[in-house]
């Protein structure tokens, strides 16, 4: 009977621990039995736990000592010189306007008279004015009897003519007729008139009309003058 008992009490406590095993599992594996899945009941979902309180704040820190102040590095050596740049294709600004110069002194007084009135003052004169004075007279001069013996001008052969003569006109801009003092001799044709640094060539710069008035083809600028040197019907 003992051992009965012993028996039972052993079996009771190996089935207590199965027991245990499969509430603990959702299944069980038995050897040589088919697989079974037992699952409990879901149970009710605990009361949420009370909130902790919150801690205290630690003390702050003890603020930390200043670090030394770092060495300054060394210089490092020169770099190569670059290229030469190429030129530019752009333009460059404008420069600044320079600063207005300093006023010149006045100028002298010049003669009150007008280039016309200087004229007829020295046509009048019983003076005459010397040949050195006239500019390029002597080179007019030698070229002319160039000309003439070239038979460049033969129509000078037609008709008389006087000892030559100068004449200047002074120009105001507005004026393309002037008036020799004699008619022309050779036709019209033995004059050489001589404006702004050239001598005028006939027809293309001016034509005679009348045998003494000069009209030239383009109207000369204000302050110039207008030399000519013509031979004189006789």
């Amino acid at each position: 009977m003992d051992n009965l008992a012993q028996i039972i009490k052993e079996f009771a406590t190996f089935l207590g621990k199965k027991l245990d095993a499969i509430a603990s599992k959702d299944s069980i594996e038995i050897k040589g039995a088919e697989l079974i899945t037992i699952k409990g009941e879901k149970g009710d979902k605990g009361d949420k736990g009370d909130k902790g309180e919150k801690g205290e704040m630690g003390d702050v820190g003890e603020k930390g000592e200043q670090g030394e102040t770092g060495k300054q590095g060394e210089k490092g050596d020169k770099g190569d010189k670059g290229e030469d740049g190429k030129d530019s294709t752009v333009a460059g600004p404008i420069g600044l306007t320079g600063k207005t110069g300093a006023k010149g002194k006045d100028g002298k007084d010049g003669s009150p008279d007008t280039g016309d009135e200087i004229i007829g003052k020295i046509n009048k004169s019983k003076s005459q004015i010397d040949a050195e004075r006239i500019k390029d007279l002597w080179e007019t001069v030698e070229e002319l009897g160039k000309r003439i013996k070239t038979n460049e001008v033969n129509t000078l052969a037609l008709g008389g003519m006087g000892t030559p003569l100068s004449q200047s006109f002074s120009c105001n801009g507005v004026l393309t007729a002037f008036t020799l003092s004699r008619d022309i001799g050779g036709e019209g044709k033995a004059l050489w008139a001589h404006y702004n640094g050239q001598w005028l060539v006939p027809t293309t710069h001016f034509t005679i009309s009348g045998r003494r008035i000069i009209n030239t083809t383009f109207t000369p600028e204000d302050g110039t003058t207008i030399d000519v040197l013509f031979f004189p019907a006789s």
